[in-house]
């Protein structure tokens, strides 16, 4: 029976024996084979298990199309075939690499990798058919998932720029971009920006010398991105980003309270 394991890479192994491999190569119906050998791993996966479970015919023929790879790969131990986490939110099962036992990939918790858990809310904003969602995970990363028009999720991955936050992100839409903010453990803000063709910026500094233990509110407004946070004293302060790419700087006199 081939066992299965979530990688660092990140993706989904699936593991077969010298043996097994001999006994695909010498079947006249490899993806028939293939399926057997996997359906009763995939009973077992956590998270993913019944997902893996029905799309198994699906993944036995991605790897069955691999035969060749798989015979030439084995080096005697075996072979794992990899896929992509974000097959099990698509539904798209192609085989992203073949690679020979024992792995010099590490194995990763199911959850980190098929799911995603986040001491705190998550975020979200579009750029054209392009949906983003944003949260923190227990270490502080920003992470990042992705949804196009008709489709499922990509899986997560980090927002590129090695930012730890204290506080949950924020995100916005403005023009052809979705702006996220976060804050690092020292309070100041940050902001990262994704357009249309699917790459960040990197993070970088909001100008000002305003810290806050909180996340920051964001809104959009015409050409121009506002930030709000609020300070130690619990005083609002704002900043207004505007369509050039500059900060207006921090203000927080101009949020009058009207209340008796």
């Amino acid at each position: 029976m081939s066992a299965i394991r979530a990688t660092e890479d990140p993706g989904i192994a699936i593991q077969f024996l010298h043996d097994e491999i001999q006994e695909i190569r010498e079947s006249d119906d490899a993806a028939a084979t293939i399926h057997d050998l996997i359906l009763p791993s995939a009973l077992n996966v956590p998270l993913a298990g019944p997902i893996m479970t029905e799309s198994a015919e699906a993944i036995a023929e991605a790897i069955a199309d691999r035969k060749t790879d798989l015979v030439e790969t084995d080096e005697g131990e075996g072979v794992e075939v990899v896929f992509p986490p974000s097959a099990l939110s698509d539904g798209v099962w192609e085989v992203e690499d073949v690679r020979p036992l024992p792995s010099t990939v590490r194995s990763a918790s199911m959850a980190e990798t098929f799911s995603m858990r986040s001491p705190t809310a998550p975020t979200g904003a579009a750029v054209g058919d392009d949906l983003y969602v944003f949260a923190r995970d227990d270490d502080g990363r920003v992470l990042y998932n992705r949804s196009g028009a008709d489709e499922g999720f990509s899986g997560w991955e980090e927002v590129p720029g090695e930012l730890v936050s204290g506080t949950q992100p924020s995100a916005v839409s403005s023009g052809d971009e979705v702006l996220v903010f976060a804050t690092d453990t020292e309070g100041r803000v940050h902001s990262n920006r994704v357009g249309a063709n699917g790459a960040f910026t990197g993070w970088e500094g909001v100008p000002g010398d305003i810290t806050t233990d909180g996340a920051v509110g964001v809104a959009s407004q015409a050409d121009s991105v506002f930030v709000f946070a609020r300070l130690d004293d619990n005083r609002i302060a704002f900043n207004r980003l505007l369509p050039d790419g500059t900060y207006t700087g921090w203000l927080d006199k101009s949020i009058a309270w009207r209340g008796e």
